[in-house]
């Protein structure tokens, strides 16, 4: 494992922590955290795409309170069964990977959210 991606999925366990402090997140569900944490990983991917932040970056400090919300309505709107976007269409075992279908009406809840992160847009 990268130092970056120790480094990333360090934040999400951050953030999985957020979801568990607001009350999103009551039981120890091995298996539902680590589907957890990578939903968590793949919002933070897409928010700093969006916002052409480098990949393997650190989530600026600003956008943790949106990466929380984004990232627990992704989960809530996986969990309700979508659009098939967002459906796991390959899953790595070793160093943990997985890539997820891409909406294409933009109607998932980052997609919908990512106008929020405005401020911390780059040029490409």
């Amino acid at each position: 494992m990268t130092e970056e991606t120790g480094t990333i999925r360090k934040q999400a366990d951050e953030i999985l922590e957020n979801w568990k402090v607001l009350g999103w997140w009551n039981e120890e569900q091995t298996l539902q955290e680590q589907a957890a944490l990578l939903v968590i990983s793949w919002t933070a991917d897409r928010m700093l795409a969006w916002c052409n932040i480098p990949s393997g970056a650190l989530v600026p400090r600003g956008m943790k309170g949106i990466w929380t919300g984004l990232s627990y309505a992704q989960w809530q709107w996986l969990q309700e069964g979508g659009d098939a976007a967002g459906e796991a269409v390959s899953i790595t075992q070793g160093d943990t990977a997985v890539r997820f279908r891409e909406s294409s009406g933009g109607d998932d809840p980052v997609a919908r959210g990512l106008e929020r992160l405005r401020p911390w847009r780059r040029l490409p």
